[in-house]
């Protein structure tokens, strides 16, 4: 059990304000300045009827597969006030830690192993809860250990992020050497490698470098659409043919004149950086005669591991349940995963590029659907909860699978799914809400004239 917390209070000296925080604030010249109020969902304003149309803005990269850090667009918020404690003892007991205080450290990055150490050694001689950070800061020390030893394997000279990606593109190569190189790509990880290690290649966000057969066709520079699009269409995209940077979202109507598709089932995942599609499908496409150009290899971070795969360049949009389109055309990348044996051909996992074209929102109705529409007034079509709906947690999934060939799976497995919690019976669905029609023109007969 989680300790409660006593009435008994350590006493602690007030918060003191980070001794860190170096940065000059803008004059507001007495002025209070405050963040502007979000976007009101039941807004009146001015929506198109038609799907959203491309406009011409900066491409998004929304992807973090590749670059290995935070996006650029989001911040972080300040250093939350520190408390120093000023007993003989320090406090060990989480019961009797001063009220406002944590351990959350959510201004720096859990990977900026330098800030996450500095700030353990101050949490320490902070005296609050020293043993927890001593804990953490033996993490870290590990980690910045491992971090070392990658750099001194490497040239010296080389920044943290290249010697990062080249810890990647040793990865690769390995797995190609292993598993078989169908696109040829070897010769551009090799060719990417020696760049790097010699100095030739550097490192930046945006920045993009085009290989073909393991030759280096221009110097980084930063991602233009036009000149990827001109590089793709005299170069052969599907073999040998490696975007060393990975830009993506490359354009808002892309779907090229005159190509076929396919209409697929995708499962919404709510976590992914990037969309994943097996290979089975990447074969459908392109026996259908739609080049598939692939960007590279990379590293995928899931739970529990790390894994290899390829990356590839399609164009999607949503599309209703009558086949009419919700979305323009978006050129977006996908991570290639290999087909399922078997009987099925596996999922399409969507990423994150349904929160790029359309609004989306969800409803605590009990049924765990997720609304998606081209007009912000849509969504005051959400379901109404009644008075006194409790939201709860989705059913179990239940773990007596099938018996083989059908019929009741073996009884010990039912007697063991007997004893699990049953999955609790799901809502109707909540009917919208009946509006009261509007009554237009005068009303007939003035106040207290009769018929």
């Amino acid at each position: 059990m989680p300790p409660t917390r006593s009435t008994k209070r350590a006493y602690s000296e007030p918060p003191v304000d980070p001794e860190e925080s170096t940065k000059k604030r803008k004059p507001t010249n007495g002025r209070t300045e405050v963040s502007p109020p979000p976007s009101d969902f039941s807004s009146d304003g001015f929506e198109s009827d038609l799907p959203l149309a491309p406009g011409a803005h900066d491409y998004v990269d929304y992807s973090l597969m590749a670059q290995g850090g935070q996006d650029e667009g989001s911040t972080r918020p300040p250093r939350q006030q520190r408390w120093k404690h000023n007993g003989a003892q320090p406090i060990n007991d989480p019961a009797l830690v001063p009220e406002g205080w944590n351990a959350d450290e959510l201004d720096l990055d859990v990977n900026d192993i330098d800030s996450q150490v500095q700030r353990c050694i101050e949490r320490i001689s902070d005296g609050i809860l020293p043993n927890f950070f001593k804990f953490r800061l033996s993490q870290y020390e590990r980690r910045r250990a491992a971090r070392d030893e990658m750099v001194h394997s490497e040239p010296a000279g080389l920044s943290w992020d290249i010697v990062r990606r080249l810890e990647h593109l040793k990865t690769i190569e390995r797995y190609l050497s292993t598993n078989g190189d169908p696109d040829n790509q070897l010769p551009n990880v090799k060719a990417i490698t020696k760049a790097y290690r010699e100095g030739k290649l550097g490192w930046s966000r945006g920045w993009v470098s085009y290989w073909s057969k393991g030759v280096q066709l221009n110097t980084p520079q930063k991602f233009d659409a036009d000149v990827h699009k001109k590089l793709a269409e005299e170069y052969d995209t599907t073999k040998a043919w490696w975007v060393e940077g990975f830009p993506v979202h490359i354009s808002a109507d892309s779907q090229r004149i005159g190509a076929y598709g396919l209409t697929l089932w995708v499962c919404h995942d709510t976590g992914a950086d990037i969309m994943a599609i097996p290979q089975c499908h990447v074969d459908q496409l392109e026996s259908l005669g739609i080049p598939v150009p692939v960007h590279g290899y990379n590293i995928m971070d899931i739970p529990g591991s790390t894994t290899v795969h390829k990356v590839v360049e399609l164009d999607v949009r949503l599309v209703d349940g009558n086949g009419d389109p919700l979305c323009h055309w978006m050129r977006i990348q996908a991570c290639v995963i290999p087909s399922k044996p078997g009987h099925q051909f596996g999922s399409i996992l969507s990423g994150p590029f349904l929160r790029f074209a359309l609004y989306t929102a969800t409803c605590p109705d009990g049924q765990g659907h997720l609304y998606v529409c081209n007009n912000k007034k849509e969504l005051r079509k959400l379901p109404a909860l009644p008075h006194g709906f409790v939201p709860e947690g989705p059913p179990f999934v239940s773990t007596a699978p099938a018996a083989p060939g059908g019929g009741e799976p073996p009884r010990f497995v039912l007697d063991q799914h007997k004893v699990m919690r049953p999955a609790p019976v799901q809502p109707p669905p909540i009917p919208l809400p009946a509006k009261a029609p509007s009554k237009k023109g005068k009303k007939k007969g003035g106040k207290g004239v009769g018929p």
